[in-house]
Order: structure tokens, then sequence, then C-alpha cells
């Protein structure tokens, strides 16, 4: 399973109406034009989404970033023909942070496309540094009696903790859930809901669990595979439920072998009778399932939503 830190809004949209876009054309038997056209097409959406194409001046970073964050102090700001930054302090806790936007030139195949205006916004990061370093004297006390110790650097949103052989999964599951219950009480309007504290082995070979703030609960990874899923059926539908997940065959799914797609580190399929979980979920009575593997046509977890819905 795989995390990864909340990036500005330009390059999310991008992400994901490229995805749907590429989803479209190719299930509408598109991927046999030339690759120019092709990202050509990929390219329509983000330009229309983006609009003009021009990168925010600093008077519009501050105004979204007190609407996205609250309350602030402008302690420095600059526009240039290159585009613009300002930094400032957050009136509720007191860190600065920095939020900037430019001009991001799209290359592919050594083919340039134009550019597109990119906003980065470090908020979320230096709330995580402030409120660990608020916290680090109760942080090394909970590490210290569980014998476990804690890295912040890797991720954006997200802490380590990190444990050695001798300490038990118990026990770094507790130590996990305390150091949770104290960055709670820096979470000041809900502004870490979200951040998680992920608990590994001190070698990085094994993913033990993780806590979510506020929910404050240890969740092994079973537990995370399963809220994985859920969040990605209530994106076809809010209102999914999750029903009960089965365990069955790639051949259950009535696909062929090149549906399934081959992605390095996982687990992939290589013949009809490997293991597939089917993810059932509910809505108004009907229930639609997603499967634990990528499909070739969508360049999405397969799923017969679309079928039922």
């Amino acid at each position: 399973m795989m995390y990864i830190g909340k990036a500005d809004k330009a390059a999310i949209n991008y992400v994901i109406i490229s995805s749907i876009w590429e989803g479209y054309v190719m299930r509408n038997h598109l991927p046999e034009i030339s690759r120019g056209c092709r990202v050509m097409l990929l390219l329509i959406p983000v330009i229309l989404l983006t609009g003009c194409g021009q990168a925010k001046t600093a008077k519009q970073l501050i105004r979204d970033a007190k609407y996205r964050h609250g309350a602030c102090e402008v302690i420095s700001q600059s526009d240039t023909s290159k585009g613009s930054k300002a930094l400032l302090r957050d009136k509720l806790q007191g860190f600065e942070y920095e939020v900037s936007s430019y001009m991001s030139d799209i290359n592919i195949d050594n083919t340039s496309f134009g550019s597109i205006p990119s906003t980065s916004d470090n908020f979320e990061k230096k709330l995580k540094e402030y409120a660990v370093y608020s916290a680090k004297k109760d942080i090394d006390d909970i590490c210290s009696d569980y014998g476990v110790s804690y890295n912040t650097d890797r991720y954006e949103i997200i802490m380590e903790v990190l444990v050695p052989d001798t300490v038990s999964d118990k026990d770094a599951a507790k130590a996990a859930v305390e150091i949770a219950d104290v960055l709670q009480d820096y979470n000041l309007k809900e502004r870490m809901d979200g951040f998680e504290i992920w608990v590994e082995s001190e070698e990085g070979s094994e993913h033990l669990g993780s806590v979510r703030l506020p929910d404050c609960s240890f969740r092994d990874t079973e537990t995370e595979e399963e809220d994985y899923y859920l969040e990605m059926a209530q994106t076809y539908n809010k209102n999914a439920v999750f029903v009960r997940k089965v365990r069955r065959t790639y051949a259950d799914t009535g696909l062929s072998l090149d549906r399934a797609a081959h992605i390095l580190g996982s687990d992939n399929i290589e013949k009809p009778s490997d293991p597939v979980t089917f993810y059932y979920y509910s809505v108004n009575g009907k229930e639609f399932f997603i499967c634990n593997f990528v499909d070739n046509e969508t360049n999405m977890h397969y799923t017969n939503y679309d079928e039922i819905f």
C-alpha cells in the first residue's frame, strides 16, 4: 500500500483529469493513434482546467492561503516575471510557511507542449514540523518507554515509528497510538486530520500498520487495505458502504490475462488461477465490486460499477 503526500492543486487536477481522460481514450479504442495525438488528447482537459494559463499573483496566493488555512500574517511577498511567492505566519499556531506559483513546462518525449500554472504550499509540512517539535519531549519519552524511534524527514504529512526486532508489534502499536494522542492536541480546527503515523520495522523491510488523526486508533495492514478500497469506492459514489470481501481467482473476473496490468513491486497476475480479492460495496441496495488489480483497459482497479449503475 502506498501513500502519497498532498500535492498542489494543479498537480492533483492534472493527475485526476489525465487518468480519467486516458481511461476514456482507451475504453473507446483510441490507443492505436499516434503518441503525439494521444498526448494532445490527454492535455485537452488540463488546458481547459487551467484556463488562461497564468501563475497566480502574490495577492491571490495570500487570499487562497487564508481561505484554506485560516488567518495569517504576511511576512513578505514578491511578484516577478517568473512567478510569485509569499512567506506567511499562521496566526493560530505561530509557525511560518510559504506559498508560491510558477509556470511549469510540459515536455514529453523531448517535445514541448507549453506550460501550466503550478502552485506549491508547504503549510501541512510546516504544521507537522511545528507539532512534532512542540511535542518533542513527550514523543521522546514515549519512544524511550517502548524502545522505538521515529523519523519525520521522509514524508510530508507522515511520521514513521521505527521498530527494532526486540520490540513486539503490540508495543509498537501502543507507542504509535500514544504519539498520535499527543499530536492530536495540536490538531486545532481539524487542520491535521489525515496526518498519519506509520509503524515500520527498523530496517525498513516491513510495514506493520498505522494510526491516523483524528481517530488515533491503530490499523493493521488488513484494515488499511480495506480503508484504501473503501475510499476508492467512495470516489465512484460517496454513499458506498463496505459489505464484504471475497477471495476468488482471476478466472472469475471473466477477463483475458492481458487485461491485468503488471506493476513493479506488486504480486502480478500470471495465470487464471492466481488469487484475486473482490471488495463488495452497496449503494441504495445495489452492489458493485472493486478488485485488487489494475485493469490495462482503464488504468484503474477493475470494477463493475459502470455495469451496475
